[in-house]
């Protein structure tokens, strides 16, 4: 049996810190690192403005950055829900979320090395 027990005060804090701590980690990235390295990369090496050629339309680096963050959020706010309900209702959430979900998102990361 598990040390333990439903409603634990401790396992429900330690849970909450660690969500704490994960949102905080989430934060940094994605609005202090990933903008830093997305405007490193699409630099424009003549000066000027940065503009990146996306899909045959010229776009604004940083504007292509708030686009794609806002694009991602929002795909997020629409599956998530029931990304979880299927996981919750079929008892199959530990196959969803452990195979499933690391392996699109490894796909997308391999996606974008390609625009690069």
């Amino acid at each position: 049996m598990s040390a333990y027990q439903k409603n634990d005060k401790r396992l429900i804090r330690s849970w909450a810190f660690f969500d704490w701590a994960n949102s905080a980690y989430n934060l940094v990235i994605t609005s202090t690192i990933f903008p830093i390295y997305y405007i490193t990369i699409t630099k424009s090496k003549t000066g000027g403005d940065d503009i990146v050629n996306f899909f045959g339309f010229e776009i604004i680096n940083t504007v292509l950055s708030n686009y794609a963050l806002a694009f991602a959020y929002m795909t997020m706010v629409v599956a998530l829900p029931f990304l979880s309900a299927y996981a919750d209702a079929n008892g199959r959430k530990m196959q969803t979320y452990v195979s499933f979900l690391p392996i699109m998102g490894a796909l997308a990361c391999i996606g974008t090395l390609s625009f690069y």
